[in-house]
């Protein structure tokens, strides 16, 4: 008599099938020897070792939604290489990249010595039980955008990762481009990726998902935002580059929005059993859970599926193969990128007469480093913007701008490069003080002096501050482009940040 679907798995999982399933798995191939050590590790944990896998964890989030969850698993080998690695107790190194939420945000024992109850600190307990060689590395930095992370990657991603967790939906979606064919952010998105899968141990990238500002609300508009759609997100122009690269994708809206909206699919009640109330955003205690039931069971799945399809030949050979061409065309990420943020900004600074290095006044615990001025002498900075290639660098300046207070920004070029003249007006519409970049296009010289100054006609009193300069050799400009307030941005300064 035929196995239901369920009843296989569960055998599978208690060792019972192991010997009716063939040492190839359910689909054989060759084997390449350096897999060896794999397939022998991982052949004496199929019973046990899977069982107990599966048993170490317990699900708060109901199956269905589980399931739901997960929103791409590709065939691409570099996952299954990762969770091979986990399951025979070799070192894996994980990290984690992304922003407030996987910081912890508004869980109310966040990254605690003991008990600690936000989602990367839950599975990196669960990683730990099954292997003392698994290293989770939580780098989740507080209103984080992926696009600014890219620029400065090598800051916050080692060079050896074997699994990297990107969430950064919640924060690039804050203000969204309304194109989704095309757009920069994408682009950006897609460069970033390109930098991250390209290090030298070949990582697996797990793109989690998590929801945009509003999408969760429960009143029509609340705080000035409205009530956005179930589409009005980044997320599925985003899950085109994760499935082109064969990257997983792990989705809290596609887990919960039903649920969530209309008390449906599920027994985890509406949005406001596990999402902060007023705040449209952040997961409490019981969404970090859900998050946290939801990596957990796409990491279970693969492991069920090493099972019963061990490694191959062909699994290495994709986990190595080389990146496609970019998904959109000419696309090509910076093989360098640098990056002088707060304090590190010295590094680069040739001419600072008249600017004081300071921290924000905001934030006193996690303060925000930068320039700033109420004089009109320039701020310059030297730069080499010849890329390796000979092509002349993009050079992104962050800035503040304010409701009152912040003046006009003029910013040229000399030594030996020129750029086009740029003025961007410091003044805000709104109560916050946040922190924008803008893109320089100076042309190639070794010395290219950068020149930031208040602008005549400014008003009497008012002042500027710069906070970062970046450097990339890669296709993308932004204009005046919020980052976020400056108050939550202590990691630009690249000595702390605010979790």
């Amino acid at each position: 008599m035929a196995l239901s679907a369920l009843a296989f798995l569960a055998l599978v999982a208690h060792g019972a099938l192991a010997a009716t399933i063939s040492p190839c798995g359910l689909q054989c191939g060759a084997e390449h020897s350096s897999w060896s050590p794999y397939r022998s590790a991982i052949s004496k944990v199929n019973g046990q070792g899977l069982s107990s896998a599966v048993g170490g964890w317990t699900y708060t989030l109901p199956w269905v939604n589980a399931r739901k969850g997960i929103g791409y698993m590709p065939p691409n080998g570099r996952l299954r290489r990762v969770v091979a690695k986990m399951m025979s107790g070799k070192p894996v190194k994980v990290v984690v990249l992304g922003g407030s939420i996987s910081a912890g945000a508004s869980a109310s024992r966040k990254r605690a010595a003991t008990n600690p109850n936000d989602v990367w600190s839950m599975v990196s307990i669960y990683l730990k039980n099954m292997s003392s060689n698994i290293d989770l590395n939580n780098q989740g930095l507080s209103a984080t955008k992926s696009y600014v992370i890219s620029q400065c990657v090598d800051k916050f991603l080692p060079s050896d990762p074997d699994l990297v967790f990107m969430e950064y939906i919640a924060n690039d979606g804050s203000e969204m481009d309304s194109s989704y064919t095309n757009n920069s952010k994408a682009r950006s998105y897609e460069r970033f990726m390109r930098k991250v899968l390209s290090r030298p141990t070949a990582p697996a990238v797990v793109q989690v998902n998590m929801l945009v500002y509003g999408q969760d609300l429960t009143v029509p508009s609340y705080n000035g935002q409205s009530k956005l759609t179930y589409y009005s997100t980044p997320e599925d122009t985003y899950n085109n580059l994760a499935q082109y690269y064969g990257s997983a994708v792990v989705s809290f809206r596609d887990a919960l929005y039903q649920m969530g909206e209309f008390n449906q699919g599920g027994t985890g009640g509406g949005w406001a059993d596990f999402m902060t109330a007023g705040d449209g955003l952040h997961p409490i205690d019981l969404g970090h859970k859900y998050l946290a039931d939801l990596v957990v069971y796409m990491l279970q799945q693969v492991m069920t599926d090493l099972t019963l399809h061990p490694i191959t030949d062909t699994d290495l050979e994709s986990a190595t193969a080389p990146l496609p061409p970019p998904m959109y065309d000419g696309n090509v990420a910076s093989p360098v990128s640098n990056c002088w943020q707060g304090n590190n900004l010295t590094d680069v600074t040739v001419s600072s007469q008249g600017w004081t290095m300071a921290a924000s006044s905001t934030n006193n615990e996690y303060p925000t480093w930068g320039y700033t001025t109420t004089g009109s002498s320039p701020l310059t900075f030297e730069i080499n913007t010849a890329s390796p290639n000979g092509q002349p660098a993009a050079v992104n300046l962050y800035y503040t701008k304010a409701q009152s207070g912040m003046g006009t920004y003029q910013i040229s070029c000399d030594n030996g490069c020129t750029c086009d003249p740029l003025t961007i007006d410091g003044k805000l519409t709104y109560s916050q003080t946040v922190v924008f970049m803008s893109t320089i296009n100076p042309t190639v010289a070794p010395k290219c002096h950068i020149n930031v100054q208040l602008a005549s006609g400014s008003p009497s009193g008012s002042s500027l501050r710069v906070s970062g300069v970046s450097e990339s050799f890669e296709p993308g400009v932004f204009q005046d482009t919020r980052i976020g307030e400056e108050k939550y941005l202590a990691w630009l300064s690249g000595t702390a940040w605010a979790p």
